[in-house]
């Protein structure tokens, strides 16, 4: 570990000769990023779970028979508060409680650990127990989860630093090849209107844009010429000699990625937009704060890792591309309906959570929206029992289409008119469910609003 007056002497020494400017953010960073594991180290990570189980099971009847439980393993032993596994100690409460009227019993537990080092120890503990739990038909509900918030915290810098490569490439790649105009003509609508009457005429919407929609720019598969005139060729030849190979080859779908970096960084473009894919996954469980553990954890590092080095590699071999007219036309017309796709997702979020608020006005447990699967089965309910009309039906039902092709990475909008209609109809729809929503609130007297 970098001491501090190790700190001291190396910044003293780099402020003297400026022109080694560069030695003191790496010194700084290497300090900075030993204190924060040094901190890591010593601080303990708590996890708290809540068991129930029937308050008349032989199992579990008080703190004494869960912990005899628990004890059923032979490498935990527990004793004044704490727990014996293997080789390390972990600090460990129980509190109890009866609900009657369900004939119900609770069991409060928490566990608490302060060796990062020895941290794989503490997880495999948890495991443990949780299964021990899970073979009496019992499931633990996790209260806290330190080790979750561990692992995110790991994981973010690696994500942010791939994130914005990936904008880095696009934006120095697209800027310099197609020029300023590409970035006006393509800022979707919203943060247009977020820097109305600013100095800056161009924002850096790439830097606004959702994680996994950075990847059509690179990853995304367009002709260099309509298919229209490949039939129109096969229609005027009059033999094969007619349909030249390298002509023919112009209609083969192909993406930037392969046009203008394979070559270049040698590796396969479908081998990096499913990396990105599988990141963009691991992200969500970060953003959204799914629970992420060590496989994920480890997933992520290794994912990072591969795709930085590719990027740094197709940064580096931007100079080495150059461009025709035409190719630098095609660039631009196959990302031209970028904006009106991010105002897309923007309706979208828009729609979902005006829809979430009014499905919660209902009293029916078979109405979810935690999957795209879900909310379209209870946009079908809510159909058919008239809560919502046919005309917004069709129109939600769509959009949960194209959002579920997104994630699949299948998404490829190709008639812009048909997004900019579907985005004017997405925001009525929404304004139609917000009056819904508030019409059942105060003319419905049954109706309860729970507060999240």
């Amino acid at each position: 570990m970098v001491g501090e007056k190790e700190y001291r002497f190396w910044k003293l020494f780099v402020i003297r000769y400026w022109h080694l400017g560069k030695c003191y953010y790496i010194i700084y960073f290497i300090y900075e990023k030993q204190k924060e594991k040094f901190r890591m180290a010593k601080e303990e990570l708590k996890v708290e779970y809540l068991i129930t189980v029937k308050a008349n099971s032989d199992f579990c009847a008080d703190i004494k028979g869960f912990n005899s439980l628990l004890e059923s393993n032979k490498n935990i032993s527990i004793n004044a508060g704490k727990i014996a596994y293997k080789d390390i100690e972990v600090k460990y409460e129980i509190h109890t409680d009866h609900l009657e009227k369900e004939n119900q019993r609770f069991f409060y537990t928490k566990f608490q650990f302060g060796d990062i080092n020895r941290l794989k120890d503490f997880e495999n503990l948890l495991s443990n127990i949780r299964e021990i739990i899970f073979k009496t038909g019992n499931a633990p509900q996790i209260l806290w989860d330190d080790i979750s918030f561990y692992y995110s915290k790991e994981a973010y810098p690696l994500i942010f630093e791939v994130e914005n490569l990936m904008r880095k490439l696009i934006t120095k790649f697209m800027l310099t090849n197609v020029g300023m105009g590409w970035a006006k003509e393509n800022i979707p609508a919203e943060v247009k209107d977020s820097v109305k009457g600013s100095k800056d005429e161009t924002p850096d919407f790439l830097y606004k844009t959702d994680f996994i929609q950075l990847e059509k720019f690179l990853f995304k598969k367009y002709s260099s010429k309509p298919v229209d005139k490949l039939f129109e060729n096969i229609k005027k030849a009059n033999n094969e000699s007619d349909l030249k190979l390298d002509e023919l080859m112009q209609f083969v779908p192909r993406s930037n990625w392969e046009k203008y970096f394979s070559d270049l960084v040698d590796c396969d473009g479908e081998y990096l937009s499913k990396r990105w894919e599988k990141l963009y996954d691991l992200r969500n469980k970060v953003a959204h704060n799914r629970g992420l553990i060590r496989k994920d954890y480890e997933e992520i590092v290794t994912f990072s890792e591969d795709i930085r080095g590719t990027l740094y590699k197709a940064i580096e071999s931007l100079d080495k591309i150059t461009l025709t007219e035409s190719q630098r036309e095609e660039i631009a017309e196959s990302t031209s309906d970028f904006g009106v796709f991010g105002s897309f997702i923007t309706n979208y979020e828009l729609l979902m959570k005006a829809l979430s608020d009014y499905v919660e006005l209902f009293d029916e447990s078979t109405y979810k929206f935690d999957s795209i699967e879900n909310r379209m089965f209870t946009v079908d309910r809510m159909t058919y029992k008239g809560y919502l009309s046919r005309e917004d039906h069709i129109i939600i039902c769509k959009a949960l289409e194209i959002k579920e092709e997104m994630l699949n990475g299948r998404v490829y909008v190709t008639d812009s008119l048909e997004m900019i209609e579907l985005n004017k109809e997405l925001e009525i729809v929404t304004d139609r469910i917000d009056t819904l929503f508030m019409d059942k609130i105060f003319l419905d007297p049954s109706t309860t609003v729970v507060n999240n």
